[in-house]
């Protein structure tokens, strides 16, 4: 990963960010924020009724964002959320009242996240900001309609969690 000033133009004052989440704390925020942002976009649709789109955005730990996260947990001697994330897709695939289990994955995710203060919080959640753009544009064609509805819930899902992270 390239090592950018952090923050882009006009932001030169921290050090350098490395992308590693085991010793960046923005770029392990972010991943965190991204992995709410799919449960955002779970609960939403579970609550609807849409269980098998929700399916989609609800992740086992073995998935590629959670594993991708192990070695940082490992790092910054955090136990991870491993299990309250099986269990709530556990949960899921039962089509079970995924209320307090999705309360206490979110508890748990919160629980994992460092301690960074407004300008690390505010800076994974431009991240995060920039990534829901991305998913929008894919998802959403000109005249705003949705084409690509998985990519459209990341966007709306990675905005809730962006919004969550900032009110926290």
């Amino acid at each position: 990963a390239s090592a950018e000033g952090e923050g882009g133009e006009g932001e030169g004052e921290g050090a350098a960010r490395t992308q590693d989440p085991a010793s960046d704390d923005v770029e392990y925020l972010y991943r965190l924020g991204m992995v709410r942002g799919h449960l955002a976009a779970f609960i939403e649709l579970y609550r609807a009724g849409s269980y098998d789109m929700a399916a989609t955005h609800v992740k086992h730990p073995e998935s590629e964002l959670y594993t991708a996260l192990a070695p940082a947990f490992a790092a910054r001697g955090e136990p991870g959320f491993a299990d309250a994330l099986s269990s709530l897709a556990d949960a899921a695939a039962n089509q079970d009242n995924v209320e307090q289990v999705y309360a206490a994955t979110i508890a748990a995710i919160r629980a994992s996240a460092v301690e960074g203060g407004p300008k690390t919080t505010l800076l994974a959640v431009s991240q995060l900001v920039a990534t829901a753009a991305e998913e929008f544009d894919i998802g959403v064609a000109d005249g705003g309609v949705i084409v690509e509805p998985h990519e459209y819930q990341d966007a709306f899902g990675f905005l809730s969690a962006a919004r969550e992270m900032v009110a926290e």
